[in-house]
């Protein structure tokens, strides 16, 4: 793999069309960070249970920095060179071909697809201990939080890298697990209702 990176460079548009927007590099770095210490740096269980789904910065980074290819699955067939990229519309996935993966991130576009669509496309990849990590709208969580009611908002910040500084607190992290260096903020609302 070479060390050029498509998603850090400026002459590499990203798909406005398809609300694709890249990972800053300090938001990709700590993903990947959380990724490999969730496998105990296992590169072949990485390989295997791991998938990145409308999120190339993070396949095409392991890929080229680390030599690790992960299931990528993602409209933009620009990504096709990376070894297991597979062509995947969230309105029309694919029946699945592998087993359901321990670990995905995913970060879908925020408008024109409804989030139970989301979450039909990615129950073909996943199982019920499967872990997410999936960026979205904070001012929209609501929505994310009714379908995927095991989410909770995590300490960390996204950022885009061709997004403005001043527009990534509109961005939150949600998952259904603490990671290395990504910790589930408690939300005080909902322990306040269960006492």
């Amino acid at each position: 793999p070479s060390s050029s990176l498509h998603c850090f460079d400026l002459s590499f548009p990203e798909r406005r069309e398809n609300q694709q927007y890249f990972y800053s590099r300090s938001t990709a770095r700590l993903l990947i960070d959380a990724v490999l210490d969730f496998f105990h740096h296992d590169h072949e269980r990485v390989e295997r249970e791991f998938a990145c789904v409308c999120a190339p910065s993070i396949a095409e980074i392991l890929y080229r920095e680390y030599s690790i290819s992960v299931h990528l699955f993602d409209i933009d067939t620009r990504f096709s060179f990376l070894p297991l990229f597979t062509p995947f519309d969230l309105l029309s996935p694919p029946p699945p071909s592998s087993s359901p993966f321990s670990l995905i991130v995913f970060d879908p576009p925020y408008f024109g697809v409804p989030i139970s669509t989301m979450r039909t496309s990615l129950s073909l990849l996943s199982s019920s201990n499967t872990r997410y990590l999936i960026g979205f709208l904070r001012r929209d969580e609501h929505l994310l939080l009714n379908e995927w009611p095991g989410l909770s908002l995590t300490n960390t910040q996204l950022e885009y890298d061709r997004v403005r500084e001043s527009r990534w607190p509109n961005y939150g992290l949600y998952s259904n697990c603490d990671l290395h260096g990504i910790r589930r903020v408690k939300d005080k609302k909902k322990e306040h209702k269960k006492k």
